[in-house]
């Protein structure tokens, strides 16, 4: 062995290492995981000045020098080695020992060896991981144990930052070191089926974590910034289940209404609010009340969030070119009693659903609005007429997400509503609540959110006005005839109820909503 490492120094005229004698620096293990180690022939020495000292074959310094030093963000000096040697330290300190499972080892490798992307990739979840896997599955694992519905990893100069958002607030977690940073990345990089040398452009990619039985989809997104690249990642199927209209929040009257509409042999009814107020939970609990063995539900989601038995749902695929509009037409062919659009995105989109409800179809979409009146001059700003929009909408259903005050800790408030110039509030409440924070609550003093609702039903006056009279006030003002109550109305009524605090209702409204 020392004859041929001293030949081989000779020769290349580089420094040799002897594996069998040496002891590594275990912590650097995580940085260049398993399945690149075993893939590029190389091992982590040590870390001098920042730059990684590496064990590699005489044939494949170039390659390995420019591909590892882009994963780990570190100048790489090469150290030569023998194959033997090479694959004996990778089995002793990287599986003998326990830093990473052999089954994790396979799968990653397969990913990073592809580089295709999937649909689905599950994520192994066991004891002996490395070090960056296992944190990478904590963080995962935690985000899911928290209810989060999306993890933000991004990077700093200093101090990278991990955040959780968690009933629609981020909430800031234990930063990840430095120097493990870009490892993270690239171990999610790889579970979500991305190119991992890739650092110049944006990459999006998916994979499933299973996990205490449950299944979670997660989306991933990587976008390179100033300081490196930052990962958002969105989890899909953290909720408890299904969500009973029952259970929506609705007022009797509006529930009563809302039922009646989606019951409706055709037309459009819409849902709007922005996004993450839970308007495809309203959607398919609204679904999942109104299909029977007699009607086809076929629905266009970008993504599928959920699977709802009885109904056949169609993901689209804007990568490939199949969009809503192309989509819908599809569709249309196949017979639907219902259809459900995530979303009217254009002209185009929206024109084929207008044709759709006067052909004797049902259709449910959603919107981006502030209320309910606005998806009216939403949908003539994008270039409907005022008859075509009148005379195929039915119906729209605004909401937003409050967060609700935990019941173990909330406390009643002595603030001093008058003096903020709350007066109608001081007049109608005895008492508000506020946040305070517990151990169940994870110190936020909220836990959970409820669902506030306007439901706007298009009457016959509303079909009279003129497209230059179809504006959000006087459409508000003939709705209040049939007993149309605004968003802020259910807002306050989530108030003096103790459901939410002041400082939650007065994020969404203001004090214009007083």
């Amino acid at each position: 062995m020392i004859g041929k490492l001293v030949r081989m120094c000779a020769e290349h005229r580089l420094p040799v290492v002897d594996l069998d004698d040496f002891e590594p620096d275990r912590s650097l293990l995580g940085t260049v995981p398993l399945e690149l180690a075993q893939e590029h022939q190389c091992f982590p020495l040590a870390l001098a000045q920042n730059r990684l000292l590496l064990a590699c074959l005489p044939d494949n310094v170039i390659s390995v020098q420019d591909f590892i030093s882009r994963v780990v963000g570190k100048e790489i000096l090469p150290v030569l080695s023998t194959e033997e040697a090479l694959r004996a330290a990778i089995q002793r300190h990287y599986l003998d020992e326990g830093f990473s499972g052999a089954k994790l080892g396979a799968d990653a490798l397969k990913s990073v060896k592809n580089h295709k992307r999937s649909d689905e990739a599950d994520i192994p979840v066991n004891d002996a991981e490395a070090p960056v896997a296992a944190l990478v599955a904590h963080i995962l694992r935690q985000a899911v144990r928290f209810r989060a519905s999306d993890i933000h990893l991004e990077p700093d100069e200093k101090e990278p930052k991990i955040r959780y958002r968690i009933d629609g607030a981020l909430i800031a977690q234990p930063s990840i070191p430095l120097d493990v940073f870009p490892a993270v990345v690239s171990r999610i990089k790889i579970l979500a089926s991305l190119d991992i040398a890739e650092r110049r452009r944006p990459q999006d990619g998916r994979a499933i974590l299973k996990s205490d039985e449950r299944s979670v989809e997660l989306r991933v997104s990587v976008i390179p910034m100033l300081e490196g690249e930052s990962v958002v990642i969105r989890l899909l199927g953290t909720d408890e289940g299904p969500v009973d209209v029952d259970s929506l929040n609705l007022t009797t009257l509006q529930r009563q209404e809302w039922m009646r509409l989606a019951r409706l042999p055709h037309g459009i009814v819409l849902v709007t609010g922005p996004t993450g107020s839970g308007k495809t939970t309203t959607l398919y609990s609204t679904l999942r009340a109104i299909r029977r063995p007699e009607k086809k539900i076929i629905t266009l989601e970008d993504p599928v969030e959920s699977k709802i038995d009885g109904v056949s749902q169609i993901p689209i695929r804007s990568d490939i070119g199949f969009d809503f509009a192309k989509g819908l037409r599809s569709v249309l062919r196949h017979d639907p009693d219902v259809l459900l659009l995530g979303e009217i995105r254009d002209l185009e989109t929206a024109t084929i659903a207008v044709q759709a409800s006067l052909t004797g179809h049902l259709l449910f979409a959603t919107l981006h609005t502030n209320s309910a009146a606005q998806a009216i001059t939403r949908l003539l700003d994008m270039g409907l007429a005022g008859y075509q929009v009148m005379t195929s909408l039915s119906g729209v259903l605004a909401q937003r997400l409050m967060r609700r005050l935990c019941v173990r800790c909330k406390k009643a408030t002595d603030m001093d509503l008058r003096s903020l110039g709350l007066t109608s509030f001081a007049q109608k409440a005895a008492k508000l609540w506020e946040p305070q924070g517990c151990a169940e609550c994870l110190g936020t003093g909220y836990l959970g959110r409820l669902a506030i609702f306007e439901l706007l039903t298009i009457n016959p006056k509303m079909r009279r006005l003129t497209e230059h009279d179809l504006q959000s006030e006087n459409i508000e003002s003939l709705a209040a005839s049939d007993g149309f109550s605004k968003l802020s109305v259910a807002g306050e009524a989530a108030l003096l109820s103790g459901a939410t605090s002041l400082a939650e209702y007065l994020t969404l409204f203001g004090k214009e909503g007083t």
